[in-house]
């Protein structure tokens, strides 16, 4: 995703390796999103090898977690495109040891309008793209 991103590849090759190493868990729980069955309640991950398994959610019933991860998911919904999110994720201006910072800092905001664009015009409500767009 990041390298069909042309401010990402405009970037000195440490900042893209600096916004990639921090930036990678918090995406890929975003993406994580997709794969979720909602109504099923499970993960449905294929591997490589393209089998597919099921992990699910009741699985991690252990303390904090299953509560933490079922309020992300119901609070995300079924209704999330990842990508203008992990763009956001990416773009982030307070990652350490950057060179081009507020390059950084633009592209995010740019990806923050861009999504605040796209939920007006979803919702056709300033207060419902608003209250999304807060939300997520």
């Amino acid at each position: 995703m990041c390298k069909t991103l042309t401010a990402f590849r405009g970037l000195p090759e440490s900042d893209q390796i600096v916004l990639l190493k921090y930036a990678s868990l918090e995406i890929i729980v975003i993406q994580m999103i997709l794969k979720f069955d909602f109504d099923g309640q499970f993960w449905d991950i294929i591997t490589e090898s393209h089998y597919s398994h099921l992990v699910h959610l009741e699985l991690l019933k252990s303390g904090n977690t299953y509560v933490n991860h079922k309020s992300f998911l119901r609070n995300m919904g079924q209704e999330w495109d990842s990508d203008p999110l992990s763009a956001i994720l990416l773009f982030n201006a307070e990652r350490p040891n950057l060179m081009d910072r507020d390059l950084v800092k633009l592209e995010q905001q740019t990806y923050m309008y861009l999504l605040q664009r796209y939920l007006l015009l979803k919702y056709q409500s300033v207060s419902d793209s608003k209250s999304n767009f807060y939300s997520l």
